[in-house]
Parts: structure tokens; sequence; C-alpha cells
């Protein structure tokens, strides 16, 4: 950041630099200082799901659609990403297995890690799910008036969120969080893995 400040100050003739970020805070403040703050909104999911149908021949009444749209939070590239992709039947597989984690044995929940890809890109993608699912636990166990990423899941939700404390949510939450930054490292995927899928377990018994 440093070292382009001084482009930034004094930048070529006729040359303009376009910067984006979704944390403006974790910019150098006087990178900030020197530029033109144009905020961009999320799009609405109605919004999406109209470009989706436009874009795939689909109606917008189309479940899919209406999934996608939801779970893009803004963003026509997400949206598409889930359109094209299989992320929604992806979704399914990993809320199933969340689900019934408070159910198993400790063994059992270890061994749902060997279930899983050991593609980074692919794991990142779906602990992105359990940062949802999480999340949403914790809005529904304490009554917060916030969108679910989930929400044809709240009835099961309403159940599953009293088998943990919010300490055990906080703490399922940053562990997940540090197992995506593990993966940057090279980490074994399937060791982290297991540690967090038998957190998640742990916390259902406290």
């Amino acid at each position: 950041s440093n070292a382009f400040l001084k482009t930034l100050e004094e930048p070529p003739e006729g040359t303009y630099f376009f910067l984006t970020t979704s944390i403006v805070h974790g910019l150098l403040p006087t990178i900030v200082s020197r530029c033109i703050h144009i905020p961009f909104r999320p799009i609405s999911e109605s919004e999406i799901c109209v470009w989706l149908s436009n874009r795939t021949g689909e109606s917008t009444d189309d479940i899919q659609i209406q999934r996608a749209a939801r779970l893009a939070q803004g963003s026509l590239g997400k949206a598409w990403q889930y359109w094209e992709s299989s992320l929604l039947q992806t979704r399914e597989e990993v809320i199933s297995k969340l689900i019934k984690i408070p159910e198993l044995s400790y063994a059992e929940a270890l061994g749902l890690s060997q279930t899983w890809s050991e593609d980074k890109i692919e794991v990142a993608l779906e602990l992105q799910f359990f940062l949802e699912w999480f999340r949403d636990l914790l809005s529904v166990k304490n009554q917060l008036e916030l969108p679910l990423y989930n929400p044809e899941y709240e009835g099961e939700m309403e159940k599953i969120c009293d088998y943990y404390s919010n300490k055990d949510l906080f703490s399922i939450i940053q562990k997940i969080s540090e197992t995506v930054n593990a993966m940057s490292w090279n980490a074994r995927i399937r060791f982290h893995l297991g540690y967090l899928l038998l957190l998640i377990k742990k916390g259902a018994l406290t």
C-alpha cells in the first residue's frame, strides 16, 4: 500500500485508477483520502431474478432461480456462479450433513471429514455454507430480525439451535474462519475439517 501511494499521488499523465473493495477500513487512510468514493449497493433479489430469467430463459418463479438470487447477496457474479455450477446442490448436501451432526457419535462426526473433497477451492466455497448456517442459527436462537441465508430451513433451525449455546456458536463461527485461513497455507484439508466437525459435535453436547 505504501509503495502504491506514491504512484497514486503522482500518476502518469492520462492515467486513472479504479480501486474496488468491500472493506474500506482495510485500506490506508492516506489512500482512502485521495480517492473519490462511489458506493455500489447490492442488487435486489427481484432484479437478480429478472436478470437470471432473461439470461437462462427460465421463469422468475423458478425455485432454483430464486435460491440463486437470494444466496448471491446482491452480486450478479455470485448468482450466475450458483446457477451455472452445482453449488446449489452442494449447498443442500452440506446443510444435510450439518443438520445430522448433533445426533451423530464423535466417530461418525469425524468420519464426515472423509466425505469432503480435498480441493481447496471447493472446500472454501462449502465452508461459506457452514458460516451462513451457523450465522442463521445464531439469529434464530436470539430471535434477531435479520434476513436468513437459509429461510427454507427455519423450522429445522428452531430445533437445532437449542443444542448450542451462544458461546458455542461464536466458537464454531470463529473456527470456521480459522479453517478457511488455514487452507490458504496449504494445510491438510481433511485434518482441519475433522477438527471443525468435532467442535461442532462437542458444541451440540454442552
